[in-house]
């Protein structure tokens, strides 16, 4: 029809895909509206509830789309679409697309017969253009109509607005962040010639999760969403920008080393294609409502996306902290065989004792070695190990378990002396002049401590040789009864965590008892 009042010519075919075109046809979520009864229903899929038809002159024309499907399992049969053009006379051109045959007009009306309909179909019988001397603004509406044999009717209006919105964001941002947390706050305008009145939605979208703060906004997940899609029923008229009263703040978790937002702006119920709202029924914010606030549209840019990438710092490294080995003293007779209990080296963020992720190493004193326990007894606690020579390795058992090590003395060396070492993870140790501390040796002979019975006490009794293999009584406790001496450090008592050791102070020295460390 010509100006809105002529004849159609041509027809449309439904199922015919729908081209793009440079025009796009906002959609709005007007619904449609469906009687009672019948065997089957008809869904509207989509039906464009504003069109913005471009202004006279420039030969370009907005499509009319409509999708359109079974509402459950039974199929449609005997549909008919009827499209009332007759608010548009005078105002809006009406042409059909070529080829399509199953649509014919009469007057201000379009009729496509559609026939049984037993899955998704698109209608796009026409397209509308402003009439010469249209004005810019509201130009009518379409009155969509489905019926069928076996369904209830369901209808749809869409309004017709001569003129076009066109939309700004923020330009794209990139960038370092100095932490791990990017704060967005989405910003839009129109540069169009007609003003949005139906509203606006904002959907922001991130790569890591935000909090679901704000009453009006609609969230893909009650916890730790990632999208957000909120309405606002704002009039934006052209050359008017806004922005949200609040960010968006999106926090990246500790092994990402990147951080995307991204926020589309469209007319509220009129969707880009390919992308589908959140439904009404999605989790909400805990919060108040975000608002719009007044902004400069001079900062924005022409689209209707805005994408974000931000570089994540790695995690700083560790602060510096002053390790150091912790002296300790073997005491015993010659002959003897004892378990020590080995210190754990300070240090570390509480400055107090503390396990590191090597094992300290150890250089026995002379006239002294290192004995390897049964595999019974290695099984109940753990142990130092001999590595070759006098070195010694001290692994740190789990969960603050402590360390045993097993020692004979051979002989009565003066002046013996032998080294504790501490290993620090590499890069973390202010002072490495302490990571090594001395092991002192007080050694008795065997006639001195039958002489002496308050020293034999102090030093574990009788001076036992090694004890049988693979004896471990069951409460964990010293198998030959001859053997427990276990000399403290300068920490004292308070290295021996989670329960690891018993240990009954005797002056300086401490009796161990072992217990199952695996």
């Amino acid at each position: 029809m010509t100006g809105g009042v002529g004849g159609m010519r041509g027809s449309s075919r439904a199922g015919a895909a729908v081209a793009a075109t440079a025009l796009a046809v906002l959609v709005t979520g007007q619904g449609a509206r469906a009687d009672d009864g019948g065997q089957a229903a008809i869904r509207l899929v989509s039906a464009p509830g504003t069109v913005f038809v471009p202004d006279p002159g420039g030969g370009a024309s907005a499509p009319f789309d409509v999708v359109l499907a079974p509402d459950g399992g039974t199929a449609v049969t005997g549909a008919t679409a009827v499209f009332d053009l007759s608010a548009l006379a005078g105002t809006v051109d009406v042409t059909p697309r070529p080829g399509e045959e199953d649509c014919t007009s009469q007057d201000l009306e379009v009729t496509c017969a559609l026939g049984d309909v037993g899955g998704r179909t698109e209608l796009a019988p026409f397209t509308l253009s402003a009439a010469d001397g249209t004005p810019p603004g509201d130009a009518g509406a379409v009155t969509v109509t489905v019926t069928a044999d076996n369904a209830p009717a369901v209808t749809a209006t869409a309004h017709v607005v001569v003129g076009r919105p066109r939309l700004s964001v923020l330009p794209a941002a990139s960038g370092r962040l100095a932490g791990r947390s990017v704060d967005v706050t989405p910003a839009f305008g129109n540069r169009g010639d007609v003003a949005l009145t139906q509203g606006v939605t904002v959907r922001v979208s991130g790569s890591a999760p935000t909090t679901r703060e704000f009453s009006n906004c609609r969230y893909d997940r009650a916890d730790r969403p990632t999208v957000a899609e909120c309405d606002f029923p704002a009039v934006l008229s052209p050359g008017r920008a806004v922005r949200t009263d609040a960010p968006f703040t999106f926090t990246a978790p500790h092994a990402a080393t990147s951080l995307g937002v991204s926020y589309q702006v469209w007319p509220t119920g009129n969707p880009p294609a390919g992308t589908e709202p959140l439904p009404a029924d999605a989790p909400r914010g805990t919060a108040g409502p975000l608002g719009l606030t007044p902004s400069d549209e001079g900062a924005l840019v022409a689209g209707t996306a805005f994408e974000g990438h931000w570089t994540v710092a790695a995690d700083p490294p560790p602060a510096l902290v002053d390790y150091a080995a912790t002296p300790f003293t073997i005491e015993g007779v010659v002959g003897q065989t004892l378990d020590v209990a080995v210190p754990y080296p300070t240090g570390g963020p509480a400055g107090g004792p503390t396990a590191v992720r090597d094992p300290q190493v150890v250089t026995m004193p002379q006239g002294i070695h290192a004995v390897l326990p049964s595999r019974s007894e290695r099984r109940q606690a753990v142990y130092c190990v001999p590595v070759s020579g006098r070195t010694v390795s001290c692994p740190f058992g789990p969960g603050g378990y402590g360390q045993i090590l097993r020692v004979h003395i051979d002989a009565n060396v003066p002046d013996a002396a032998g080294t504790i070492a501490v290993v620090p993870p590499s890069g973390t140790d202010r002072d490495p002049a302490d990571d090594r501390a001395a092991i002192t040796v007080f050694v008795t002979d065997p006639a001195a401590a039958t002489a002496s019975p308050s020293t034999a006490a102090a030093t574990g009794g009788t001076g036992a040789t090694t004890p049988p293999a693979d004896t471990a009584p069951s409460d964990g406790g010293d198998p030959s009864g001859r053997r427990g001496l276990a000399v403290t450090g300068a920490v004292g008592v308070s290295f021996l965590s989670a329960g690891a050791f018993l240990a009954l102070a005797t002056g300086s020295v401490l009796l161990v008892r072992r217990r199952r460390a695996f």
